[in-house]
């Protein structure tokens, strides 16, 4: 709120300013009542503090002054007298003032005289609000009335231009009135009807005097439709549809019937060469219709149970209740699972399957799978290893959706037929195609292999090595023919090794584009690696080789070690002779060394130098940073290691990162300090033109710790992106003088002319809409965006989706298009309230303050929004009623106000479709919905 100071004391003047703006508000002072005066004309001020005594012009006559002008609002006047000046405060209350405090100022008294005040403006501002809808509903009232008046006239020309015969029964069954289309189907004259019985004039089977339907629509029946044949004329049957529905007066009593009667007999005939054609097609295409309608009714209440069991388990359980839904999600999972099988290989079989060509990169599609199978791997006790080899580049151009199917399904089936060991992922060069390459994806296991006899059916439809009734292994047997066929469809083939008892070993190519100017793009800024001597201590001989084949591809000089005695051996030759190691990499768990143990051995046999330790930690164990920090070891990295996060690990603890930070030494480094401190430079750009949109998602990001810019239109976010540097933009698709298909247009435009300003080349965008429809995802993905995410934007579904941008932008600061963003339909949550408070307290992180604020932004946007939408339904706007009822919907929903945003859609609906029958309709339901969220806001904002 803005209040006016005049005090022409400058210690009290000072003193009032620091206070005001402490408690938030915006002031304007000065030092005489004459430039208080005006002041207070030009600015919009809802609050005066005003001295009594001053030059120019005194606090009495400021204060007639004001009450004399003509201010659009009300203004709340604080008089400020000695304290022993009683008649001066009177004086000032006569004068205007609505309130006064004494010298020397007490600041609590003086906070609540100011609450006080905004509490009166409030109350005046509602009033206003009030009175002016008061006026408004007078004004609609008249207008509603001459439209029944034009609606009456216009109704009995449609009754009678109808191309549906009607008319109209009291309910006794007389006719009481009749348009000529139905006289002219019964071949009949009004003189003959009118005020006769409905059956004597026009009898069917359907009708038999008083017992027909239409006692039952008397009663209080649902509408009744049907169709019926009836002889016209000797030998020609007509067929005719009827259409009853009960004739209500004021007071909503059945008063009669009307009655539509529709010649259908042409439209019959259509209908019935229709189906004839269709059934004479269906032969040829069950196929295809099986598959559309089997992915929709298996997937939907499959998704409804999935959702449902994760509802229920994010409610207070007991024990067993929580073992019941952790149950119920796990098996629909794996149906969900069978069900995708089962539709991929009737689509493939019938060749309806389609393979994208996107960009994507293949070491974060390759970790990120890894990453998924840890926790399974971890609980099995299984060694889960993957390996890219350093001569395979990792942006290529293809479907990585399928690519990560085949080998979700590999690795998946080498855990489950594994028991103990290692499942092994090695993607190695098989051979440079110039402007594409071929590469060879591996998967090993040490699980039960395949008996000889089966190995010729492995790749065959619905076939297991284990197919008895009793089999011990579930699955549909459709994962390898489905790896089969997509593998065929990318250019390659696939086969297998495999000796029973002994394990696996899955082989399979893929051809795909590479990504031509981008891989050094990112390399250039990596720390030079090479001499530095490591020492890899660790038993499983898997995991060695990996992790050599990475440091040598480094040009580091890597010494193994199987063992704590073996290490211990190295460690010591290498100090007699002189040298020492540049780090140490030892696994925390080796069957007969506690890698802590000898981490702790090595710290005291060699305290100086002190070499950098990096324990190779199991995934998921707790506990491992406490002791790493305890014996002062530099870092941990849990398993499975990936070629990127060791780097990372190693660049911070040798002190060789680019973007080091001065508290390095001290901090324990694990792969998601590092990740965190990448993403803390970060500087996204916010293309957003709703207001409480903004605020939501300014909110969101800056307290996630990203730094963020806005821009309000499309305009601006290319003008932005032309001045400064951005690792990120979230782009809203519909904004005002640029939307941002067009804003994307011309960033993709600018960085295809002018690379050297981003060196990266492709800018990661992120489209933000509230359009859930089916192929909206595609035509963002078309339009060069990178990825799509569905308004409300949900502070955790937000933050999730920069989590994964943000990693992969911070691991290998390039375009990362494997992303599956998920679009719901928007669903409205109809309740007692008009919003969901305690869900809107969550997304603002428990912040209920800054809620009630952007609360009242955002109704204070709508009261006017609700004016321009009235207007221009007046002025047959189709165009604005879309973009502001849009608008309404998308903060609506960010607050979680659902009935008001699913009222703004249906108005959204109508603008989009012109037809503007039903708008003045559908904004009274509007305002009825924001009216009562009004209320709900007023009451929350009495509690607080």
């Amino acid at each position: 709120m803005k209040i006016l100071i005049a005090e022409d004391e400058f210690i009290s003047r000072s003193f009032l300013e620091n206070m005001l703006e402490n408690l938030g508000h915006e002031t304007i002072s000065a030092e005489d009542g004459s430039k208080a005066w005006d002041m207070f004309q030009q600015e919009n001020v809802r609050m005066v503090i005003t001295d009594w005594i001053m030059p120019e012009m005194n606090g009495i006559e400021l204060c007639r002054k004001i009450r004399e002008a003509d201010s659009p609002h009300y203004v709340y006047i604080i008089f400020v007298t000695a304290k022993d000046q009683k008649e001066d405060s009177i004086k000032g209350l006569e004068a205007g003032a609505d309130d006064y405090v004494v010298k020397p100022l007490d600041p609590q008294e003086l906070a609540a005289r100011i609450r006080a005040g905004q509490r009166i403006i409030q109350l005046e501002g509602e009033y206003e609000k009030t009175n002016k809808r008061l006026e408004e509903s007078v004004t609609r009232a008249n207008q509603m009335a001459t439209r029944a008046e034009m609606a009456h006239a216009e109704l009995y020309k449609i009754f009678n231009t109808s191309a549906d015969g009607m008319w109209v029964l009291d309910k006794d069954f007389n006719v009481l009135r009749i348009n000529h289309r139905f006289l002219m189907l019964l071949g009949i004259s009004e003189e003959s009807v009118i005020g006769k019985k409905c059956y004597d004039t026009f009898s069917s089977v359907l009708c038999h005097g008083p017992d027909c339907p239409m006692v039952r629509l008397l009663s209080g029946g649902k509408r009744i439709e049907c169709d019926f044949e009836k002889e016209m004329e000797a030998g020609v049957i007509t067929s005719f549809m009827v259409t009853a529905t009960p004739l209500r007066d004021a007071d909503g009593e059945i008063s009669g019937i009307v009655e539509n009667l529709k010649d259908i007999s042409a439209r019959k005939r259509v209908v019935e060469m229709q189906q004839a054609k269709i059934k004479a097609e269906a032969s040829n295409q069950a196929k295809s219709q099986f598959l559309a309608n089997m992915s929709h009714e298996i997937r939907t209440p499959l998704n409804g149970i999935m959702g449902m069991a994760e509802l229920g388990m994010d409610s207070n359980l007991d024990d067993e209740k929580r073992e019941i839904f952790q149950t119920i999600s796990k098996e629909a999972e794996a149906l969900h699972g069978i069900v995708d099988e089962v539709l991929d290989f009737s689509k493939i079989e019938a060749g309806k399957l389609i393979l994208d060509e996107i960009s994507f990169d293949l070491r974060y599609l390759i970790e990120d799978m890894t990453h998924t199978f840890t926790h399974i791997a971890e609980k099995k006790g299984l060694e889960l290893i993957s390996f890219l080899s350093p001569d395979v580049p990792h942006l290529l151009v293809g479907d990585p959706g399928r690519l990560r199917q085949i080998l979700t399904n590999l690795v998946g089936n080498a855990l489950k037929f594994t028991h103990k060991g290692e499942i092994y992922i090695k993607v190695e060069m098989a051979e440079d195609l110039g402007e594409s390459v071929k590469i060879r994806f591996l998967v090993k296991d040490t699980g039960i292999g395949i008996p000889d006899d089966k190995q010729g059916e492995i790749f065959d439809s619905f076939t297991q090595a284990d197919g008895s009734t009793t089999r011990r292994y579930g699955g549909t047997g459709l994962g390898t023919t489905i790896s089969r066929q997509l593998t065929e469809l990318m250019g390659g083939e696939i086969g297998f090794e495999s000796r029973e008892g002994e394990g696996s070993t899955f082989l399979f190519t893929a051809i795909f584009a590479t990504q031509t100017g981008k891989e050094t793009d990112a390399a250039a800024e990596k720390p030079d690696l090479n001499g530095l001597t490591v020492l890899v201590v660790e038993d499983n001989q898997t995991c060695r080789f990996t992790l050599t084949e990475y440091l040598k591809s480094w040009g580091c000089i890597p010494l193994e070690a199987s063992g704590g005695e073996g290490a211990l051996f190295s460690i010591r030759e290498a100090f007699s002779s002189g040298n020492s190691f540049d780090l140490l990499l030892i696994s925390s768990r080796m069957p007969q060394t506690n890698g802590f143990d000898l981490a702790k051995e090595i710290r005291t046999a060699y305290p100086e130098p002190q070499v950098p330790i990096v324990l190779l930690t199991s995934p998921g164990v707790r506990g491992d940073a406490r002791i790493c920090r305890d014996m002062g070891i530099e870092a941990y990295l849990p398993k499975p290691i990936t070629a990127n996060n060791l780097r990372e690990v190693i660049e911070s603890v040798l002190g060789l990162s680019v973007r080091g930070r001065e508290d390095t030494a001290t901090e324990l480094i694990t792969k998601h300090t590092i990740v965190e401190n990448k993403k803390k430079d970060l500087q996204i750009l916010l293309a957003e033109d709703y207001p409480t949109n903004q605020q939501i998602a300014m909110r969101h990001l800056s307290r996630a710790g990203f730094r963020v810019d806005l821009a309000q239109n499309g305009r601006e976010a290319v003008e932005a992106f032309k001045r400064k540097r951005y690792d990120l933009i979230l782009m809203d698709i519909q904004m005002p003088e640029m939307d941002g298909f067009e804003a994307t247009k011309e960033i993709r435009k600018l960085e295809t002319h002018n690379s050297t300003v981003h060196p990266f080349h492709h800018l990661p965008i992120i489209a933000m809409t509230a359009h859930a429809m089916q192929g909206y995802r595609e035509r963002c993905l078309e339009a060069d965006m990178d990825d799509y995410i569905t308004k409300p934007l949900k502070r955790k579904k937000l933050l999730a989706l920069l989590d994964k941008w943000s990693t992969a932008i911070a691991a290998c600061g390039l375009r990362i298009a494997d992303s599956k963003s998920d679009v719901q339909n928007p669903k409205s949550k109809w309740g007692t309230d008009p919003m969901d408070f305690s869900q809107a307290t969550e997304e603002f992180e428990g912040d209920e303050e800054f809620l009630m604020e952007v609360l009242e932004g955002f109704m204070e946007n709508v009261t006017s929004q609700i004016g321009i939408i009235r207007q221009a339904i007046s002025d047959g706007e189709a165009e604005v009623i879309r973009k502001e009822a849009h608008a309404i919907k998308g903060g609506a929903a960010n607050l979680t106000a659902d009935d008001l945003s699913a009222i703004a859609f249906e108005l959204e609906r109508i603008g989009s479709s012109g037809a503007l029958e039903d708008a003045v309709e559908t904004l009274e339901k509007l305002e009825q919905a924001f009216s009562r969220l009004e209320h709900f806001a007023k009451g929350r904002a009495d509690l607080t």
